[in-house]
């Protein structure tokens, strides 16, 4: 049986989390040797059960700055929660890092350069549209990020996109218009909603 809320997360043991959890009244701040919370092993691992519990959890804590500076660590690769979920294409959980209410206020602390790129190097599309799509990523960013993928980057899914004028990816039932043809611009960004 788990005995943190990091091996129940990696173990997808949403009830020994859940039992866990009702015992704390604060963020669990335990790493496992890689430098990873439990927020972070839900995210690398798809484990949107554990991930919704651990947000629910969060609401019920009284600080707010321990959520900010719980967002705020990183593994020993420099990977905060969202670059772990784009690194392995987990779509659902960046959804669900967006839409939920308590960490609105606090998407600005996401790394969304690294996210970015590690959504292009491992060639998960839908991961890096969906994170160009979010209103808190900056446009620089986005340009700097996008510019690196079509000027020098080896072909990737993420980077033929870009490069193809295919520049529509469907978000929550939304068409969402993505970044425009190479060179981006940042007439093309400032559109960006």
């Amino acid at each position: 049986m788990s005995a943190d809320p990091v091996l129940a997360t990696k173990q997808n043991d949403v009830q020994m989390l859940n039992l866990l959890l009702a015992h704390m009244d604060y963020f669990d701040e335990t790493l496992d040797q890689y430098g990873k919370t439990a927020l972070m092993a839900a995210a690398q691992l798809g484990n949107s059960e554990s991930l919704t519990a651990l947000l629910d959890h969060f609401k019920s804590c009284t600080k707010n700055t321990d959520l900010e500076s719980y967002l705020s660590i990183k593994t020993i690769d420099g990977f905060d929660v969202l670059a772990l979920a784009a690194k392995w294409g987990h779509t659902g959980i960046i959804d669900i890092l967006f839409t939920t209410e308590c960490l609105k206020p606090h998407l600005h602390l996401f790394d969304f350069k690294t996210a970015l790129q590690q959504a292009a190097k491992s060639g998960h599309t839908d991961a890096f549209m969906r994170i160009v799509s979010c209103e808190a990523c900056p446009a620089s960013i986005t340009l700097e990020v996008g510019n690196e993928l079509t000027d020098k980057a080896p072909a990737t899914p993420v980077r033929n996109l870009l490069l193809s004028g295919n520049y529509q990816t469907v978000v929550n039932q939304e068409v969402i218009p993505s970044l425009p043809a190479t060179p981006i611009s940042t007439t093309c960004l400032m559109n960006k909603k």
